[in-house]
């Protein structure tokens, strides 16, 4: 099984798990999504062997090409929180509030948040959020309500997203700097330069073993440039 397949059968479990506990005017919701994940798994079952043959003709990457699509590390996220932290873990010790927060949790997840009288409190200090599982479904950590950084997880274990972010207000949510996404087994997928939520510098994307599949330079979110593997360029 592919890992793509496999991330995509945890899902399927996940939302499965969570169809006794859903409410009747949500259910119907959660039940299309696992039929919409289903056909997908069907869809990759069908299309491996072929993936796989074309696997076996992919060009050899030139050295300035590996070079280029070469993964950069991302920023350093300052989290304590370790990837394997698992539901029954968390509490007021782990997400550590800062002053004049408080610790809110129900069974899918802990955070901080500042007491707001008559309103919803505003997150302050480390949010996390788990999957029926146990697993870790999200961490992020706020300041007086903006987010600054923030990591999600698949459902099969191991990050799909991270990165930092640049709210100038509760709810914004500006991507800034560079944004990673990769498998459950880690290997990286996408990564892409953002300025204040506007995509701004290169995005590239591989295949789920890491062959790159393109790269696409943009200037304030207007596309400039393309870069295949094989070197072939289409700039606009």
């Amino acid at each position: 099984m592919s890992t793509l397949s496999a991330e995509t059968q945890a899902l399927i479990e996940e939302l499965e798990a969570s169809l006794p506990t859903t409410p009747p005017e949500m259910r119907g919701i959660v039940e299309a999504q696992i039929r919409s994940l289903r056909a997908a798994a069907g869809m990759l079952a069908a299309v491996a062997p072929q993936m796989e043959a074309n696997r076996l003709h992919r060009p050899a990457l030139s050295p300035e090409a590996r070079a280029f699509f070469t993964p950069q590390p991302g920023p350093d996220i300052p989290t304590w929180v370790p990837d394997t932290l698992v539901r029954s873990q968390a509490g007021a010790g782990v997400v550590r509030c800062p002053q004049g927060a408080r610790v809110y949790e129900d069974e899918d997840s802990v955070g901080c948040a500042v007491p707001r009288h008559g309103g919803i409190p505003m997150r302050h200090g480390l949010s996390l959020g788990f999957y029926r599982s146990g697993k870790l479904r999200s961490q992020g950590f706020y300041e007086q309500g903006l987010l600054r950084w923030s990591i999600a997880y698949h459902a099969a274990g191991g990050r799909e997203t991270f990165g930092l972010y640049a709210d100038r207000v509760e709810r914004e949510h500006l991507e800034h700097g560079l944004h990673t996404t990769t498998t459950s087994a880690g290997v990286v997928t996408t990564q892409a330069l953002w300025h204040l939520g506007v995509r701004h510098g290169w995005t590239k994307t591989w295949e789920e073993d890491g062959y790159p599949i393109g790269a696409t330079l943009y200037d304030g979110d207007r596309q400039i440039d393309r870069v295949l593997a094989d070197g072939s360029r289409s700039p606009s």
